[in-house]
């Protein structure tokens, strides 16, 4: 048969042309190049193979890109051919000599279909969307690209199911639902970046994007609804135990209550405030001591709130008491204590130096030990001479009657006389 008769098409629209290669394998993907262009026609030529990492480098100077004033940055030798042979071919922008200049392809096109009806954006819709008005057949990483990168120009962050998003070019789940963020001025958000770091302990991009600010929001205010209590708690048990010490908390030294009260009030204003208010509301909420001191005081707060619980004050006030010479003592354990509830902190902690004073105030009132009793001394007796000396051995009851009367007669001769008897009773041994 003639060569155009060896490939049948069963679409109408599709002739084949004959293979074209040096081998099996060439010709093999000559034929498979044609089925697939005419499946989808708007797919790109990528002269490279298209994996995740790659994917994912696209993106980091897509979203440079995107942060740029004129959408035009210097991309990195090692990054450029890459850029060259992925992004030029998805329309995604040019890659020039060393710059690459962001274009607007794909936003123009999805914002087009989303004004076509009324529904919500979502990551289904979008992926619908690269296949129209011509099929692309792009893979699900090659879209995810896409979707990122339109949500980076048009300021648009990801939920679901209601809650914030995190996305990545690996996870881009369909049912994300794109919704427009209000982005803040860069200054108000670099601050509030600072703050979130520092008091919350939350990191955060330096860069305004969409996503970036709907993740601090919605951590921001997780973590101002959890820790608003025991920060209210600390600063209500700390105010009443120093008036109760006679410390006044307003005092220019008092900087462990003015950093709980602007701690306490930073999260206040979070809590309160609408998603939208809430970068702005980090910014012009008050500041005392250290933006550092603040997040201290605030993760420490359930710490110092337990210490101020157990304390056993009462010993400290019964030391406060002292007026004898232990009173230089109770006064040094006073002044410590002071000091740890006037500085901050992050600069004293608290808890060890109520241990402390608590350890020391027991031992300061513990009752002195009894002075020991002394022994009388003992009075060296006469001198004594050997009057008589001897010995006997075998005595019956008769004979040891005898010695003992003579023993009792000499003794009476004279009253000072001292007897000194060591004696063995004997019997025969029975049985053996």
């Amino acid at each position: 048969p003639e060569v155009s008769e060896r490939l049948q098409s069963l679409d109408p629209g599709l002739q084949p042309r004959p293979p074209v290669g040096a081998d099996y394998r060439a010709a093999f993907e000559h034929v498979a190049h044609q089925l697939l262009g005419h499946q989808f026609p708007a797919h790109p030529v990528f002269e490279t193979e298209i994996r995740p990492a790659v994917l994912r480098h696209v993106w980091e100077l897509a979203q440079r890109a995107a942060q740029a004033p004129d959408g035009r940055i210097i991309v990195e030798r090692d990054r450029r051919t890459e850029m060259r042979q992925i992004a030029n071919p998805l329309h995604l922008g040019e890659m020039h000599e060393d710059a690459f200049i962001l274009g607007h392809h794909w936003r123009h096109h999805f914002q087009r279909k989303a004004a076509e009806g009324s529904e919500a954006i979502t990551v289904r819709r979008l992926r619908q969307w690269t296949d129209e008005p011509t099929p692309a057949g792009l893979t699900k990483e090659v879209q995810n690209l896409l979707i990122l990168v339109f949500a980076e120009q048009t300021s648009h962050s990801f939920f679901l199911h209601r809650g914030p998003f995190q996305p990545s070019i690996d996870n881009l789940p369909d049912e994300l639902e794109l919704r427009p963020q209000r982005l803040p001025a860069r200054p108000d958000w670099e601050e509030a970046a600072d703050r979130a770091a520092k008091i919350l302990g939350l990191t955060v991009s330096p860069l305004p994007t969409a996503n970036g600010v709907a993740h601090l929001v919605a951590e921001a205010k997780r973590l101002a609804a959890e820790l608003r209590g025991a920060c209210g708690t600390l600063l209500r048990r700390l105010t009443d135990r120093m008036q109760k010490l006679g410390i006044a908390t307003g005092s220019g030294s008092a900087n462990r209550p003015r950093t709980a009260t602007a701690a306490l009030g930073f999260l206040e204003v979070i809590h309160a405030s609408s998603p939208d208010g809430v970068v702005s509301a980090m910014v012009q909420a008050a500041v005392e001591t250290s933006a550092e001191a603040m997040g201290t005081s605030i993760k420490k707060a359930a710490a110092v709130c337990s210490a101020l619980e157990t304390t056993k004050f009462e010993l400290l006030e019964a030391v406060g008491r002292l007026t004898d010479d232990r009173a230089p003592r109770a006064e040094e354990i006073r002044r410590r204590v002071v000091e740890a509830l006037e500085r901050d902190e992050l600069a004293l902690g608290l808890e060890a130096v109520l241990r402390q004073a608590e350890s020391d105030a027991i031992t300061l009132l513990a009752p002195p030990p009894a002075p020991p009793v002394p022994k009388p001394p003992v009075q060296p007796g006469p001198k004594l001479r050997v009057v008589e000396q001897s010995s006997a051995i075998g005595l019956d009851r008769t004979k040891a009657g005898t010695v003992l009367d003579g023993l009792d007669r000499k003794l009476g001769e004279n009253p000072e006389r001292r007897l000194s008897i060591d004696w063995r009773i004997e019997e025969p041994e029975t049985g053996g």
